[in-house]
């Protein structure tokens, strides 16, 4: 059963012309009453008492109010109201990009605040809130590397994995190369046309099995592109050097800097960019550019689904002109007998 409802948020009015006629029905109303209390209801002379309205009074007062709302009803009819039903249909291919984060001990310093992991995480997270019709990956590494989420569209659970990155879970070191091969392995049997990885790291290769050039030429072959980005100040930096028992680390000044000459060629083995991220504005102005280099081709179409909802109005309009025509019949019978 539908329900009579005029302010609804979803209505929509496909003739809204006829609502001109709304003032027309109120003025001829009011013009109505006037001309009763002046042919029917004198007013009374000086010094008599008014008396309370007489049922009479009260019946064609309201029997003019029916009237109005019965052509109120009916307008509003004419003005063809209607829900909108909108569904998207996706046309075209998404890209399948795996993000692939240092998350060793080092990307706890102070450089940028409140350190260098955090801001990378805040700033992957927007990136993958950005990317529309994309399946995006997760890998982590430090001495060793695994995959954290596979490829998805599901964006708030990958937003999720990657802010709940913390470093120290991992064996120490920096193993550039088998982050980077990890990554590759969840892109290898990949079926989009555009592949690519977004390595962040802080360090040097130092760690793992696979030298990270090694690991850029399969990305080659496969043709998978990988964009590398070094993040840190250089210099001397308040970075980790120790870890308590209880977990926590002891900050000590340390030259921190990383093999940019590696990642630079990394990146331009596979056809991509390296980026240097020496603070966090240019880390989000790193991952703008990315963005706008990798684009999806993807075409939405939207399709509108218009459903008529003038069948109350109209009820309701016509439902007052009978209350109206049972009130007149109420009305002359009495004169009549």
């Amino acid at each position: 059963m539908e329900v009579l409802n005029i302010f609804r948020t979803d209505l929509h009015w496909a003739s809204p012309v006829w609502f001109g006629l709304l003032p027309v029905w109120v003025y001829l109303y009011f013009h109505w009453r006037r001309g009763r209390r002046k042919k029917v209801y004198p007013l009374p002379a000086a010094g008599e008492v008014r008396l309370r309205p007489s049922p009479k009074k009260i019946f064609f007062s309201l029997s003019g109010l029916v009237w109005l709302l019965g052509l109120t009803g009916l307008t509003l009819a004419m003005a063809r109201p209607q829900t909108v039903k909108r569904y998207q249909e996706y046309k075209g291919e998404g890209i399948e990009i795996v993000l692939a984060l240092d998350v060793s001990p080092s990307m706890l310093s102070l450089d940028f605040r409140p350190n260098r992991l955090e801001v990378a995480k805040k700033l992957a997270a927007e990136f993958v809130k950005k990317r529309f019709g994309d399946k995006i990956g997760l890998t982590v590494f430090s001495g060793e590397a695994y995959s954290k989420c596979p490829l998805t569209t599901d964006y708030r659970t990958l937003t999720k994995l990657i802010q709940e990155l913390t470093p120290g879970h991992l064996q120490t070191g920096t193993a550039i190369g088998m982050g980077l091969a990890t990554a590759i392995n969840q892109l290898k049997n990949g079926k989009a046309k555009s592949r690519i990885v977004i390595l962040l790291t802080d360090g040097s290769n130092n760690s793992g099995s696979i030298h990270p050039l090694e690991a850029a030429q399969i990305a080659k072959t496969l043709g998978i592109k990988v964009y590398t980005i070094g993040i840190g100040s250089g210099g001397i930096v308040n970075m980790p050097v120790r870890k308590l028992a209880n977990g926590e680390y002891i900050f000590a000044p340390v030259p921190s800097d990383f093999d940019e000459d590696l990642l630079r060629q990394m990146a331009q083995l596979t056809g991509a960019k390296y980026f240097r991220a020496k603070n966090a504005a240019q880390l989000k102005q790193i991952y703008a550019i990315i963005d706008k280099l990798e684009k999806s081709k993807i075409e939405v179409i939207v399709h509108q689904n218009k459903i008529e909802r003038y069948r109350p109005f109209l009820i309701f309009g016509l439902s007052m002109f009978v209350l109206y025509a049972m009130m007149m019949l109420l009305w002359v019978r009495p004169l009549t007998e």
